[in-house]
């Protein structure tokens, strides 16, 4: 009816000539589909594919030279950690699980979620070095067998005692709180330097709340 009426003519007519002639095979075009991004799902690979511009968890280069940076928002992070492949090892997974919480207290009531805030990992170093993004449970792990890596604390005071922070102490460490001011990044960055002996040859775990200045300090330190 569409066709009849954009014609304007009777449909008795158009039903005639269409007797009349031979019919014609008109081909639909098709519309192409749209492409999407296609992210890793193997929590063995960890996030290491999976890129965006939010709170999330950092492999970053050298403080002190040029470099760039990338995270996840938090409820990417989850999906991504907690989506298992055909090949994944639930009891293996399971069992770091309960003994990273068992040590961790404070976070159990997170569930699967690991860290009740997300983490961001800053590598510095004296040259530039690829980085990439990494679970919180693979961060935790490296912090246990990593003797020169460090977890630094960057909230604010109140925010520390509200949410409390992640025992390691299991791992012989305990986190080294320095608080970050938006409007004074250069004293940040020397009582950062302060706290370390080595801190060209330490790897810093550092530990902010989802909506804080996560990848404002990524950006600092690289």
């Amino acid at each position: 009816m569409e066709a009849l009426n954009a014609l304007r003519l009777p449909p008795i007519s158009v039903l005639s000539d269409r007797r009349t002639e031979p019919r014609k095979n008109q081909s639909i075009p098709t519309t192409p589909k749209p492409k999407f991004p296609i992210f890793t799902t193997n929590p063995k690979q960890g996030l290491s594919k999976t890129i965006s511009h939010s709170g999330g968890l950092f492999l970053l280069s050298s403080a002190l030279t040029t470099g760039f940076a990338g995270a996840l928002t938090y409820e990417e992070a989850l999906n991504q950690s907690l989506t298992f492949s055909s090949d994944f090892n639930a009891g293996e997974f399971l069992d770091s699980l309960i003994n990273f919480a068992v040590e961790n207290p404070v976070i159990i009531a997170g569930g699967l979620a690991v860290l009740a805030v997300p983490v961001i990992v800053a590598n510095i170093l004296g040259k530039p070095k690829a980085w990439g993004v990494e679970t919180a449970k693979n961060a935790y792990a490296k912090l246990g067998e990593d003797q020169n890596a460090q977890l630094v604390d960057i909230r604010e005071p109140a925010e520390v005692r509200q949410v409390g922070s992640p025992d390691i102490r299991g791992l012989k460490k305990k986190p080294v709180p320095v608080f970050y001011k938006g409007e004074d990044k250069l004293g940040f960055l020397k009582k950062l330097s302060l706290r370390f002996k080595e801190p060209g040859s330490t790897t810093l775990f550092i530990l902010d709340k989802f909506d804080g200045n996560s990848e404002l300090v990524a950006e600092l330190v690289t």
